[in-house]
Formats: structure tokens, sequence, C-alpha cells
């Protein structure tokens, strides 16, 4: 492989992206240049050439001695955390924390920083370098900095060093199986593994062979348009889950259908396409659930499941109501917030509240499909404890966010929608 320029290796250190990486069997692998350009880009920096990487580089370096604290700092409990500052060359930086209780702590110490001042539009900034104190409790708290007649505050994050075992476990190892659950199909499915065949497996791994858990994929939501991100580390929410991993007929409602034969149909009809193909086909899966849902959410509930649902309305609040105006908009005008009116691109927008009134009964079956996630959910978690399960089911997360999801682009000025 071509070896890098030092330009570009320079640049994605300072940008966080790793040029090697050690892979399964224990080989180094060094990334390519044209991997690395490729992922500069996605973080809006152009770097194809040695101009444009020496232009980010000057760009990087200002935005570096510009910024009077990191964006974040991430302390462990029980370890002590350097972190920089800069104010005006010999001014005097005073450093504090307040508590996310309200509490005003001190003891930051100032440590050695010989790093040389840099000039930036005429005025001289200083670096100090400072040391947080070991003990600081778990929380989200800020760190303050004074220097003169500015004032400056930044996120500080105390996490656990180590998050430990789950007490359930005692003092033995534990074993269990992975499984991607969109593949875990049955005769029953709809075309894809569902939450009924994820109860299934749990119970056959426990009873049969002693499993203490079972780990599956993400689960989280998806944009309810076809076609389907494929991806389940892509989701649209991370909070809720996907409608497609339901089983119909495990909805009690389903009893009370009149058109059952109807429904039966449709899970036949999938099952037959999806047995002639060698991969998910999430679209027909879910075009032909999202019909046999519809059907059932229209049945009438009892009283006791309608203080069931309303109980889960109250518990989830307005992020189960934001969550589910966004799924009807993303129906109605697709997945990418963007291609939306501009009157409804945020939650608090002057368009939204029409919305909400002229299809509540669209956004209440968005609603009503998550508090049938939920009881699905906690179904097989049940029952994998009760047969014998010392974790029963265990979730993956996704890292990210689809950047067109509700979690992303209107959500970064107003943390809602879901």
């Amino acid at each position: 492989m071509t070896e890098l320029a030092p330009s570009l290796v320079e640049l994605a250190r300072r940008l966080g992206i790793a040029t090697e990486y050690q892979d399964w069997t224990g080989h180094d692998v060094r990334v390519s240049a044209e991997t690395l350009v490729a992922v500069l880009a996605a973080f809006g920096v152009a770097a194809r050439t040695e101009e444009e990487r020496n232009t980010a580089l000057a760009e990087q370096l200002r935005s570096y001695w510009a910024r009077p604290l990191p964006a974040t700092i991430v302390a462990r409990a029980g370890a002590p955390t350097r972190f920089w500052v800069h104010v005006t060359h010999g001014a005097p930086a005073d450093v504090w924390l307040r508590l996310e209780g309200g509490t005003i702590r001190g003891g930051v110490q100032q440590i050695d920083n010989f790093t040389p001042p840099f000039e930036l539009d005429g005025r001289w900034i200083g670096e100090a370098s400072f040391v947080l104190p070991a003990d600081l409790p778990l929380g989200y708290h800020r760190v303050q900095l004074c220097s003169g007649d500015d004032e400056n505050s930044t996120a500080l994050i105390v996490t656990p060093d180590w998050v430990g075992l789950p007490e359930k476990l005692g003092n033995h190892r534990a074993w269990g199986l992975a499984t991607q659950l969109y593949s875990v199909r049955s005769r029953r499915s709809w075309g894809i593994g569902d939450l009924t065949d994820l109860a299934d497996l749990a119970l056959w791994s426990a009873y049969r062979h002693g499993a203490d858990y079972v780990l599956v994929n993400p689960l989280h939501a998806a944009a309810p348009t076809t076609p389907m991100e494929p991806s389940p580390y892509l989701p649209t929410s991370r909070r809720y889950f996907n409608p497609l991993y339901l089983r119909v007929e495990a909805i009690p409602e389903f009893g009370e259908l009149a058109k059952r034969s109807r429904v039966r149909q449709l899970r036949t009809d999938v099952q037959r396409r999806a047995d002639r193909r060698d991969t998910i086909d999430r679209d027909s899966a879910w075009r032909a659930k999202r019909k046999a849902l519809e059907l059932i959410y229209r049945v009438p509930r009892s009283a006791g499941r309608e203080l069931a649902y309303a109980a889960f309305r109250s518990r989830e609040g307005r992020a189960l109501d934001d969550f589910a105006t966004w799924c009807a908009l993303a129906e109605k005008y697709g997945g990418d917030w963007h291609r939306w009116p501009k009157s409804l691109r945020h939650p608090d927008a002057t368009g939204v509240a029409g919305f909400v009134d002229k299809h509540a009964d669209a956004i209440d079956f968005h609603r009503w499909l998550q508090w049938q996630l939920d009881e699905q959910l906690a179904a097989a978690q049940s029952g994998a404890t009760r047969a014998g399960m010392s974790l029963g089911i265990m979730h993956d997360l996704a890292v990210g966010v689809h950047p067109d999801g509700p979690t992303h682009g209107p959500c970064r000025t107003c943390s809602r929608w879901a």
C-alpha cells in the first residue's frame, strides 16, 4: 500500500480518525488514503489534494486556538483528568466546577504547560492545563472558566471507571446465543424474524441448553416507509422500536378481529414470497404487516386494555407523542425531513399543531405500535427469565442515528421529535 501523506495522517489524527487498526485475526491493517479522504469528506473536510489538506489543517489549528475550552470533557470516576483552557496570553485563568445538583466545587489544580502562545487575528492566546479532582461524583456537570471579563463553560461528563457485571450472574460465567433477529424466521413469522420467534429461541436455548442470554441486533425504529432502511445500525430512533418485529397474531385484539382470515392470507402470501428469495425482504413484510396491524388497531379494546394503553402513554409522555407524529409525517411526506414543508420540520413549527389535529388517528396508530412492541418485548424477557436465564434478552445498541431521522437535523436545536 502507498505510504500515507503526513498531512493526511495529521488531519485524520486531529479529527479522531484512526489510520490503522487490528483486525479479528490480530493483523495490523493500514487504512487506505481513499478511505480516509472519504471519511474526512463525511466530516465536511476536503482532503483530496495536498493544498486542501494544508488548508484544512490551518482551519483546524485556528479553530482549536479560538475555543476557550474543549467542546466536552469526559472523565472517569477515581482518575485524574487533564484538560486545557485558552485565554489571552498572560491573563489569569480561574477554573471551577458546577455540579449537576448546583453545588460549586473548587480544587481544580493547574499544572505546567509550556506550549508557546499562538497569534490569532492580532491577539496572542496562551494555553494552560488543569487537572480535575479524582473524587468527582458521576453525572453531567459544567466546567467554568473566568479570565478577566470573559466567562465560558463546557460540559463535563463523569463516567464509571467500570460498570461491572449484573448481580444476577453471581460468580459464575455465563454463555448465550447471538443472533440477527430478522434472520430467525419460523413457519409462523411473516417472512422475517419477530419477537415471538425471539421468545421461542430464548425458551429453547435456556430450557434445553442452559443459556443465560440471547443477544440480538439493535431493534431500533426505522422510518415506517419503503424502502425500509436495511441496517439495524442506522435507526431513526434508539429509544423506540421497529414494528416490523411485531408478531401480529400475538396482539390480544387479534382474537376479536372479524377478518382473521384476511390477516392469515396476508401472512401466507408474504411467507411464500420470502421462501422464494435468498435475502430478507423487509419491504414486503412491512407492507403486509402494516395492513394487518391497522385492522387490529381498529378492534375495540377492553376497559383493562385501555387503561394499560393509557398508562403506557402517560409513562412515555411527550417523547412518544413527538415520535408518533414524526412517523405520521414520514408516511405522508417521506422519511427525509429535509423534503418536508418548512412549517413541519420542527415539533414546535407552525404547521405541526394543525397536522396533529387532522391526522390524530394516524399518530395514535404509531403510539399504539410502540405499546405493542413494549408488551411483546416484556413478554419475551419474562419468558426467558422464567425459563432459567440469568440475564434474558440482551439488546445491542446502535452507535449513531440516521441523518434524515427525527433525532437528527431539526432535533439538534430542540432535542425533541424522538
